[in-house]
């Protein structure tokens, strides 16, 4: 890490590994596809997989012309270096492009903003109605919605410990009555509920289709979900939810955001602890500058926190507005459009 820090701030450095990198890549295959099908542009949707690593490299020694995108906020300073280097690059936000130009030697040129695509069905989508929403959970349409979302049991093994202290706060009155907790799992991991049983005021979804048993990784969420992520957040009153993507799909349905960053009853040190998500990361970092959201570090802080977003939803609204504009930027429902658009410049140019 001291030597990633000092030397990857050179331009030369960063090119020298690139080469290395290259002539102990294994391409052979892929240049069999590109041999096949002769195309005169590559488009990589995700820049630091490695399929797309080894058809850009293949690209790059035929010829094709490369247009990479970054897929997520937490990307370049998250997992380092671009493998390969594209000659066009797709990147959601001004944030991003400005750590593309820093990190990844990119000119600036090359860069083109998009905004979300994953998000442009928030704004363009017809909801159903909050009572026939509510009637698929078992719930009466009065009752309060609350979003949780769990972190999973690759990153933490306390999530029963949180919905065990929701559902106590619930018992115990610390919390209105009439709430009810829609808890979505993550699509592609599986969630510990030590210490955690379910009651009638929670409903628990699975999102997506396995296709190997017990491999975490190998989920599709599908775009006929009984219960999508769109209409679950536009639902809610607020949601209660670790430092993840999960925070931009919130802030852009203007949802309240209680980001836990305490590790149920336990104390843990802080590299093994939740609160390093938000506390130490630096795409998390920018987005706590917003104001967007408030950070719970036990559990009173979180229902107290809980009780005022219910009292007043407004409460935040201009840290969430902030963080749209600064993490999602144009939110207009036309960012694969856009997309689309640039590809088929380049190739008609």
């Amino acid at each position: 890490r001291i030597l990633g820090k000092f030397f990857g701030n050179f331009g030369f450095v960063k090119k020298f590994v690139r080469w290395l990198d290259l002539i102990f890549m294994d391409i052979g295959l892929m240049e069999k596809y590109l041999n096949k099908y002769s195309p005169f542009l590559l488009f990589s949707t995700d820049i630091f997989h490695d399929m797309d690593v080894y058809l850009l490299a293949a690209s790059k020694k035929s010829g094709v012309l490369t247009v990479g995108m970054v897929r997520s906020w937490d990307n370049i300073t998250n997992k380092g270096l671009f493998r390969i280097k594209p000659d066009k690059l797709i990147v959601q936000n001004n944030v991003i492009k400005k750590e593309a130009l820093e990190h990844e030697d990119m000119k600036e040129g090359n860069i083109f903003v998009s905004g979300l695509p994953q998000l442009d069905h928030y704004v363009r989508r017809e909801y159903c109605s909050r009572d026939i929403f509510l009637k698929k959970l078992g719930f009466n349409p009065s009752d309060r919605l609350i979003f949780v979302g769990p972190l999973g049991r690759r990153f933490a093994n306390t999530d029963g410990q949180l919905l065990d202290i929701l559902k106590r706060s619930l018992l115990d009155k610390k919390i209105p009555g009439s709430v009810k907790f829609l808890v979505r799992l993550p699509p592609n991991d599986y969630v510990s509920f030590d210490g955690f049983t379910p009651d009638n005021n929670f409903f628990i979804y699975k999102p997506g289709i396995p296709f190997r048993k017990d491999i975490y990784s190998d989920w599709e969420v599908t775009m006929d979900e009984d219960l999508p992520l769109a209409d679950s957040l536009y639902h809610s009153d607020l949601v209660v939810i670790y430092a993840s993507s999960l925070v931009l799909d919130a802030a852009a349905l203007d949802r309240p955001i209680v980001l836990v960053s305490f590790d149920g009853q336990e104390q843990k040190p802080v590299f093994g602890s939740v609160s390093r998500f938000a506390e130490y990361y630096e795409h998390t970092k920018k987005m706590l500058k917003t104001g967007a959201c408030f950070v719970a570090k036990d559990p009173d802080e979180m229902i107290r926190t809980i009780n005022i977003y219910l009292n007043d939803s407004g409460l935040d609204r201009s840290g969430r507005n902030s963080l749209v504009v600064e993490q999602i930027g144009k939110l207009d429902g036309k960012s694969a459009s856009r997309i689309a658009d640039l590809l088929s410049e380049l190739v008609l140019q």
